[in-house]
């Protein structure tokens, strides 16, 4: 499934990732990344707003969302989309979810 659009996020260290958003539900090969589960909403001027609610990171994307322990936990605050950045690199990958969940506080990271 192609990519809904581009979306971006700041950590707590300042710096701004950049994610390529996905309906949730959407089917992944074989990846190694960090992923924000959101809540994608429409904004007045035409855009999108992302609203993050859970950051992680992962070997495998192609592993389904819907078993994720917290899945109940997206649902429940209206989860629709799913944001990813491929980074192979595990250390790497971990630095940037510690940075984005400490920026963000996301409801179901808590």
């Amino acid at each position: 499934m192609p990519a809904l659009g581009k979306t971006a996020f700041k950590g707590a260290s300042g710096k701004a990732y950049r994610f390529k958003v996905y309906a949730l539900g959407t089917k992944f090969r074989k990846l190694s990344g960090v992923f924000v589960v959101a809540s994608r909403s429409n904004r007045a001027d035409g855009g999108h707003q992302h609203t993050p609610l859970f950051v992680g990171q992962t070997e495998d994307l192609s592993q389904p969302f819907e078993e994720h322990r917290k899945a109940g936990s997206f649902t429940e605050n209206g989860a629709n989309c799913i944001c990813l950045m491929a980074d192979e690199s595990e250390p790497s990958r971990q630095a940037k979810e510690q940075d984005l969940v400490a920026g963000l506080h996301p409801l179901c990271n808590e």
